[in-house]
């Protein structure tokens, strides 16, 4: 029986064959899997890049890989995509489809629908795009391989045969393909994912046949210097390596349901209008105390743009809804009394770090 280690490469692997069976037919992933990807590729390589010339046997380095607290520095290793957002163009549908099972995917649709339906804020119009969600199975649906009269003689074989992979296979679940399929003729101007509904910058990447790249969501290349676009792609890869979530510019009310999400997966969020993330890396005279409650910050916190004042979130959450000073009312710093850009989009993210880090086992509601 295979080692149970073996389930997270073979999870990692069906996920990345399939993402690069799309990008080989002419489409693109975007979201989420991309910025798993680069997180799980740096983390390999550096696990890998210390380990060159071990005399370790290939089982004894599993073990060492598959354990996260070892090498804790590169234990991005371990992230692998959950579910896999993809776009491809109509021609080229069947092209993907039959690239699936040649490679042995096992794919159920489950829907297709219009987008623009359901969708708040897509930037589309009706018919340009369908929706098709898939299930994906790693493991095979053996029964579905035989004829009833062949499966009929060779029950016991296939019943006892079927017990032993599910054993074998326990942990490798199936997941979701989300595969928006563009209908827009090749000839014309093409929507491009996630189609203007961007909730954090390390979540608008596009792997492609051109590499990786920003979606015009997130930086338009045709009116952006390379330069600057070469900068914006260094420090949102770098975010991303450093679990630096930040917000998009715009409004997206999928930002207040997913920043949850982001925080229960450890994630520090950032790219407030008004409010600035401060990490003092255990520097304690930068540290200083909370202007509203007076206690102690720790290394990592919040303040103002306009000026100096820190808070805990908590209290910083307080100081802009309550009383007849609180800022999501004036519009002005509590501190400084300058104005202040949009704090009701401040104070709708904060309230989300908030009761995202109550809700975390063992974690601590005044954190980031």
């Amino acid at each position: 029986m295979p080692p149970a280690t073996n389930v997270h490469r073979v999870d990692w692997k069906t996920k990345k064959a399939l993402m690069m069976a799309i990008i080989g037919c002419d489409g693109y992933i975007f979201g989420g899997a991309v910025r798993d990807w680069h997180m799980h590729e740096d983390g390999a390589a550096s696990f890998y890049a210390a380990h060159e010339g071990s005399p370790n046997s290939a089982a004894d380095m599993d073990a060492l890989y598959n354990d996260a607290e070892y090498m804790p520095e590169c234990a991005h290793r371990m992230v692998i995509p959950v579910d896999i957002d993809a776009c491809i163009h109509a021609s080229d549908l069947a092209r993907l489809l039959k690239t699936f099972r040649k490679k042995r995917f096992y794919f159920t649709r489950l829907f297709t629908h219009d987008p623009v339906a359901y969708i708040p804020g897509i930037q589309l119009k009706k018919d340009e795009v369908r929706h098709m969600r898939y299930k994906v199975d790693v493991v095979p649906r053996i029964g579905a391989l035989f004829a009833d009269a062949l499966f009929t003689e060779i029950d016991t074989m296939i019943t006892s045969f079927t017990t032993m992979l599910k054993e074998t296979t326990r942990g490798l679940a199936p997941f979701m393909l989300d595969l928006m399929v563009v209908n827009v003729p090749k000839t014309e101007m093409q929507p491009e994912a996630p189609f203007g509904c961007l909730d954090f910058e390390c979540n608008g990447l596009l792997a492609s046949k051109r590499g990786i790249q920003l979606s015009k969501h997130l930086c338009d290349t045709s009116t952006v210097n390379p330069i600057i676009y070469d900068r914006h792609y260094r420090r949102i890869m770098d975010d991303i390596l450093k679990k630096k979530a930040v917000l998009a510019i715009g409004e997206n009310r999928h930002q207040i349901v997913r920043i949850g999400k982001m925080v229960d997966k450890g994630w520090t969020i950032t790219g407030f209008r008004s409010v600035e993330y401060v990490e003092t890396l255990g520097d304690e005279e930068r540290e200083g105390v909370c202007i509203i409650c007076h206690g102690e910050l720790g290394a990592r916190h919040y303040k103002m743009k306009c000026c100096n004042g820190r808070y805990h979130t908590k209290c910083l959450v307080q100081g802009m809804t309550v009383g007849v000073s609180a800022m999501k009312h004036t519009s002005k710093c509590l501190m400084c009394k300058r104005d202040i850009w949009e704090p009701d989009h401040d104070v709708c993210a904060l309230e989300a770090i908030v009761a995202a880090n109550a809700e975390r086992e063992g974690g601590d509601a005044d954190a980031a």
